[in-house]
Protein backbone atom coordinates (compact mmCIF):
# COMPACT_ATOMS: atom_id res chain seq x y z
CA UNK A 1 0.00 0.00 0.00
CA UNK A 2 2.84 2.11 0.63
CA UNK A 3 4.69 1.39 -2.59
CA UNK A 4 1.24 2.13 -4.41
CA UNK A 5 1.17 5.93 -2.80
CA UNK A 6 4.84 7.03 -3.39
CA UNK A 7 4.10 5.75 -6.99
CA UNK A 8 0.77 7.83 -7.23
CA UNK A 9 2.73 10.70 -5.35
CA UNK A 10 5.67 10.42 -7.81
CA UNK A 11 3.17 10.52 -11.03
CA UNK A 12 1.67 13.44 -9.71
CA UNK A 13 4.97 15.28 -9.10
CA UNK A 14 5.93 14.33 -13.32
CA UNK A 15 2.68 15.52 -14.60
CA UNK A 16 2.63 18.91 -12.16
CA UNK A 17 6.00 19.30 -13.68
CA UNK A 18 5.45 18.66 -17.32
CA UNK A 19 2.61 21.05 -17.05
CA UNK A 20 4.41 23.63 -15.20
CA UNK A 21 7.10 22.83 -18.11
CA UNK A 22 5.10 23.63 -21.41
CA UNK A 23 2.50 26.24 -19.63
CA UNK A 24 5.75 28.52 -19.28
CA UNK A 25 7.14 28.66 -22.19
CA UNK A 26 7.62 31.11 -25.16
CA UNK A 27 6.56 30.68 -28.73
CA UNK A 28 9.64 30.30 -30.70
CA UNK A 29 9.31 31.20 -34.41
CA UNK A 30 9.75 28.98 -37.51
CA UNK A 31 11.26 30.89 -40.62
CA UNK A 32 11.54 29.22 -43.70
CA UNK A 33 12.15 32.39 -45.74
CA UNK A 34 15.53 32.19 -44.58
CA UNK A 35 16.15 28.95 -43.45
CA UNK A 36 17.07 30.24 -40.25
CA UNK A 37 14.99 28.65 -37.00
CA UNK A 38 15.08 31.39 -34.18
CA UNK A 39 14.58 30.17 -30.46
CA UNK A 40 13.74 31.72 -27.41
CA UNK A 41 14.49 30.11 -24.03
CA UNK A 42 12.21 28.09 -21.96
CA UNK A 43 11.75 29.70 -18.22
CA UNK A 44 10.27 26.07 -17.17
CA UNK A 45 12.06 24.80 -14.29
CA UNK A 46 13.56 21.01 -15.00
CA UNK A 47 11.32 18.05 -14.14
CA UNK A 48 13.15 16.97 -10.56
CA UNK A 49 12.87 14.67 -8.05
CA UNK A 50 12.42 11.52 -10.64
CA UNK A 51 15.35 9.53 -12.10
CA UNK A 52 16.50 10.61 -15.00
CA UNK A 53 17.74 7.76 -18.19
CA UNK A 54 21.68 7.60 -19.13
CA UNK A 55 23.75 6.01 -22.18
CA UNK A 56 25.23 2.52 -21.45
CA UNK A 57 27.28 1.69 -22.70
CA UNK A 58 30.65 2.69 -25.26
CA UNK A 59 29.30 4.67 -28.06
CA UNK A 60 31.36 3.31 -31.96
CA UNK A 61 32.53 6.97 -32.64
CA UNK A 62 34.30 7.28 -29.29
CA UNK A 63 34.30 9.11 -25.55
CA UNK A 64 33.36 12.57 -26.55
CA UNK A 65 29.96 11.32 -28.32
CA UNK A 66 29.61 8.60 -25.32
CA UNK A 67 29.61 11.40 -22.75
CA UNK A 68 26.98 13.87 -24.57
CA UNK A 69 25.00 10.58 -25.46
CA UNK A 70 24.79 10.20 -21.56
CA UNK A 71 24.07 13.88 -21.19
CA UNK A 72 21.45 13.99 -23.88
CA UNK A 73 19.66 10.90 -22.03
CA UNK A 74 19.68 12.58 -18.93
CA UNK A 75 18.57 15.38 -20.17
CA UNK A 76 15.45 13.94 -21.92
CA UNK A 77 14.28 11.16 -20.37
CA UNK A 78 13.79 10.34 -17.09
CA UNK A 79 11.50 7.14 -15.37
CA UNK A 80 8.29 7.20 -13.29
CA UNK A 81 7.37 3.63 -11.07
CA UNK A 82 5.26 1.15 -12.41
CA UNK A 83 2.66 -0.47 -10.43
CA UNK A 84 1.56 -3.97 -10.46
CA UNK A 85 3.10 -7.18 -9.12
CA UNK A 86 5.89 -7.19 -10.82
CA UNK A 87 6.08 -3.46 -11.72
CA UNK A 88 8.92 -1.89 -13.81
CA UNK A 89 9.95 1.94 -14.07
CA UNK A 90 8.29 3.50 -17.41
CA UNK A 91 10.72 5.52 -19.07
CA UNK A 92 9.30 8.82 -20.32
CA UNK A 93 10.65 11.03 -22.94
CA UNK A 94 10.48 15.22 -23.32
CA UNK A 95 10.32 16.67 -26.56
CA UNK A 96 9.99 13.49 -28.15
CA UNK A 97 10.23 14.14 -31.67
CA UNK A 98 13.78 15.81 -30.62
CA UNK A 99 14.52 12.50 -29.34
CA UNK A 100 13.43 9.78 -32.26
CA UNK A 101 15.59 12.47 -34.71
CA UNK A 102 18.60 12.79 -32.03
CA UNK A 103 17.87 8.81 -32.33
CA UNK A 104 18.20 8.20 -35.84
CA UNK A 105 20.70 10.51 -36.99
CA UNK A 106 22.39 8.80 -34.38
CA UNK A 107 21.86 5.56 -35.90
CA UNK A 108 22.30 6.92 -39.58
CA UNK A 109 26.09 7.56 -38.21
CA UNK A 110 26.37 4.36 -36.37
CA UNK A 111 25.69 2.48 -39.91
CA UNK A 112 27.56 4.33 -41.90
CA UNK A 113 30.47 3.35 -39.98
CA UNK A 114 30.30 0.15 -39.75
CA UNK A 115 29.41 -0.01 -43.20
CA UNK A 116 32.67 2.20 -44.13
CA UNK A 117 30.50 4.18 -46.07
CA UNK A 118 31.50 7.48 -43.56
CA UNK A 119 34.58 7.92 -42.12
CA UNK A 120 34.99 7.83 -38.35
CA UNK A 121 36.33 11.28 -37.81
CA UNK A 122 33.57 12.85 -39.96
CA UNK A 123 30.80 10.76 -38.12
CA UNK A 124 32.50 11.91 -34.53
CA UNK A 125 32.42 15.36 -35.35
CA UNK A 126 28.88 15.83 -36.78
CA UNK A 127 27.74 13.37 -34.37
CA UNK A 128 28.67 15.76 -31.72
CA UNK A 129 27.62 18.83 -33.17
CA UNK A 130 23.86 17.54 -32.97
CA UNK A 131 24.57 16.31 -29.44
CA UNK A 132 25.74 20.05 -28.37
CA UNK A 133 22.48 21.23 -30.38
CA UNK A 134 20.12 18.86 -28.93
CA UNK A 135 21.65 19.57 -25.55
CA UNK A 136 21.22 23.10 -25.73
CA UNK A 137 17.54 22.92 -27.59
CA UNK A 138 16.44 21.18 -23.80
CA UNK A 139 16.42 25.13 -22.14
CA UNK A 140 14.39 26.22 -25.70
CA UNK A 141 10.66 26.25 -26.31
CA UNK A 142 10.62 23.60 -29.41
CA UNK A 143 7.25 23.10 -30.11
CA UNK A 144 7.56 24.46 -33.86
CA UNK A 145 10.70 22.94 -33.99
CA UNK A 146 9.40 19.35 -33.22
CA UNK A 147 6.37 19.98 -35.83
CA UNK A 148 9.19 20.24 -38.78
CA UNK A 149 11.47 17.67 -37.31
CA UNK A 150 8.33 15.10 -37.64
CA UNK A 151 7.47 15.88 -41.07
CA UNK A 152 11.62 15.13 -41.77
CA UNK A 153 12.11 11.58 -43.09
CA UNK A 154 16.05 11.10 -43.43
CA UNK A 155 18.45 11.81 -41.13
CA UNK A 156 20.58 13.96 -43.29
CA UNK A 157 17.02 16.52 -43.27
CA UNK A 158 16.92 16.48 -39.85
CA UNK A 159 20.47 17.20 -39.20
CA UNK A 160 20.39 20.13 -41.58
CA UNK A 161 17.94 21.45 -40.27
CA UNK A 162 19.10 21.41 -37.23
CA UNK A 163 21.95 22.91 -38.21
CA UNK A 164 20.10 26.49 -38.99
CA UNK A 165 18.90 26.42 -35.73
CA UNK A 166 19.57 30.29 -34.29
CA UNK A 167 19.30 30.09 -30.31
CA UNK A 168 17.99 33.57 -28.49
CA UNK A 169 19.61 34.17 -24.60
CA UNK A 170 17.07 36.34 -23.66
Amino acid sequence: MKTQKTNSLLLIIGVLAFINFNVDAQVSNVSESNGIVFLNKNSASDVSGLKRGGYVGPHILGDTVTILMNVFESKYTYYVAGSGAYASDIKKVLKPNIYKSIKSINKFYEKGVKKNKIEDDVAKARMKDVLDIAIKLYGYETSALEGKLKDLKSANQKEAYLKKIVFNSK
